[in-house]
């Protein structure tokens, strides 16, 4: 199986620095990570791209990761050359909104914008921005603040969890690469357990990704760390496609 080619979702931690401190998300961060910002280089992000064009991927791109995408001093030009190279390919951006302004929206090229609404405040603030800016059919929102989705474990970096030994096919599936420029297992690696330098066919050629891969679809979770504390498991998924409603059905006037 050509493993570059059978991808659904490539993520980029564009950012190791975030505006928020979420009791869900921060303590399974490294300290130094958030006190000492690192930014993904633009060179990684898009020789990454072209491995991608040369492979004939034809899943989805995602800005994202363990801080705030937006903070990076070059998300409009990343996004830019990133549609450039992959003209074909969806490009999402995943943001707690904090920093989005009309003039930000307006210049940003990306296929959709998923809006993580932790409070209602925030909520009515980038709806506003949103309405005057040229994406409004472009944002979708995950709406933390009314508890619609539970929060993992983050591979029990934030909480201790019980191993569901359920397969799953995320690193075969998905790819993360943090804002230090190294593969992990996955985005629910918060402490970045397992790392890996060079090119994605370097990565899935590695025999301890290749052994970590087989043994999470067996599955047997048990001799692999972090996976062995996470409490997310899963097999099909479409990481392409979200359902989220559109922010302008989203109404945080009424609580």
């Amino acid at each position: 199986m050509d493993l570059i080619t059978n991808l659904r979702l490539v993520e980029f931690d564009l950012s190791s620095a975030c505006t928020r401190k979420c009791p869900f998300c921060s303590p399974g961060i490294p300290k130094h990570r958030r006190e000492n910002p690192v930014y993904l280089h633009p060179g990684i992000i898009f020789a990454t791209c072209m491995e991608l064009v040369i492979n004939d991927f034809k899943g989805c791109i995602a800005l994202c990761g363990h801080g705030e995408p937006t903070m990076h001093p070059d998300l409009i030009k990343i996004s830019v050359e990133i549609k450039r190279i992959l003209p074909r390919n969806s490009l999402v951006l995943f943001t707690n909104g904090d920093l989005l302004t009309v003039n930000l929206l307006n210049e940003l090229m990306v296929d959709k914008i998923i809006f993580d609404c932790y409070d209602f405040p925030t909520g009515k603030k980038v709806k506003e921005t949103v309405l005057k800016s040229n994406k409004v059919d472009k944002v979708f929102c995950i709406d933390h603040a009314r508890g619609v989705r539970k929060f993992n474990s983050r591979a029990g970096a934030v909480y201790a969890s019980v191993c569901n030994n359920k397969p799953c096919d995320f690193m075969a599936r998905k790819v993360f690469l943090t804002a230090e420029g190294d593969w992990i297992t996955c985005c629910n690696d918060y402490k970045q357990t397992n790392k890996w330098r060079g090119t994605l066919k370097t990565m899935f050629n590695n025999q301890k990704h290749i052994f970590m891969r087989n043994h999470l679809m067996i599955p047997n979770r048990e001799v692999l760390d972090p996976c062995k504390y996470c409490d997310v498991g899963t097999v099909g998924q479409n990481h392409c496609i979200m359902d989220e409603p559109s922010i302008l059905d989203c109404d945080w006037d009424k609580k």
